[in-house]
């Protein structure tokens, strides 16, 4: 079938018993096959052991999921594996008024893993939402962005391990926002969660888009300078960034964590910081 399972209710996919798994797997041909649609102002629930997936030979780009509703993905597993080399693959396909919140889960996808087009910038109910511990949630793309904010909407990061083994791990487009970690009112920074790695260049923020650094550690894999492009907007108070590099098995790494000990709005210059 072109689309496996079209939702036009509330939909939950579970596994039926603790030894057992739900697999649900697309192999059409066809340009317009997704393996999950979620309608418009519809709910759909991805739990622990159900598994998503393209598996087929075809040229052409898929999604495994397109979302306008309500997604939520709480363990499940999404797979692209169509053996082509088109960046156009997504794992999950976000559209205009989706909203997608991803407590756990594994995305892992020879293309885009999540690409959104997601327009809501509230913190409460933000087009994607990604948390999670660094093994409980991992979003993977072997041939593209691991998650892209293709609109105007947030993506909010407070988890999870985001990697991009030949691209940008997560790349802002226009004006949207991606938020790294939690701004709170007395700063208790995590150094380590969550954890973008890029190929290429760990986050990329184009001029019109928004930047907040909160927590966590961003990887850039092409030497210095690749950890982060693009201005950052905001980190916590009293906070600067922290920028080392170093070369292991011929490659150069950029790191970039937030340390104590500088009034970020004095910084001019980011390079100042590295250390």
């Amino acid at each position: 079938a072109t689309v496996t399972i079209t939702n036009n209710g509330t939909l939950t996919l579970n596994k039926t018993s603790s030894s057992k798994t739900l697999a649900i797997t697309n192999t059409s041909s066809e340009t317009s096959a997704r393996a999950l649609t979620n309608a418009s102002d519809k709910t759909a629930t991805l739990e622990k052991n159900a598994t998503l997936s393209f598996n087929n030979t075809t040229t052409a780009a898929r999604y495994v999921i397109e979302n306008t509703g309500t997604l939520n993905v709480n363990g499940a597993t999404i797979n692209n594996t169509v053996s082509n080399t088109a960046s156009y693959n997504r794992g999950i396909l976000n559209n205009s008024a989706g909203k997608i919140n991803m407590p756990s889960g594994t995305v892992y996808v020879n293309g885009v893993g999540i690409y959104s087009s997601g327009t809501s910038t509230s913190t409460t109910t933000p087009a994607v939402s990604i948390s999670g511990t660094l093994a409980e949630t991992t979003i993977t793309s072997t041939n593209g962005y691991a998650v892209y904010n293709y609109s105007t909407g947030l993506i909010a990061i407070t988890g999870g391990t985001i990697t991009s083994t030949n691209s940008e791990g997560i790349r802002n487009r226009t004006t949207g926002i991606i938020t790294l970690g939690t701004n709170e009112e007395t700063p208790s920074v995590s150094t380590t969660v969550p954890s973008v790695t890029g190929a290429t260049i760990g986050v990329k923020i184009e001029s019109a888009g928004t930047f907040n650094f909160y927590d966590g550690v961003i990887v850039g894999q092409s030497g210095s300078g690749t950890a982060i492009d693009g201005t950052v907007a905001a980190v916590p108070t009293g906070y600067g960034i922290n920028k080392t590099v170093a070369t292991l098995n011929n490659v150069t790494t950029e790191t970039a964590i937030l340390i104590t000990g500088y009034n970020y709005e004095e910084v001019d210059d980011y390079d100042d910081l590295i250390s």
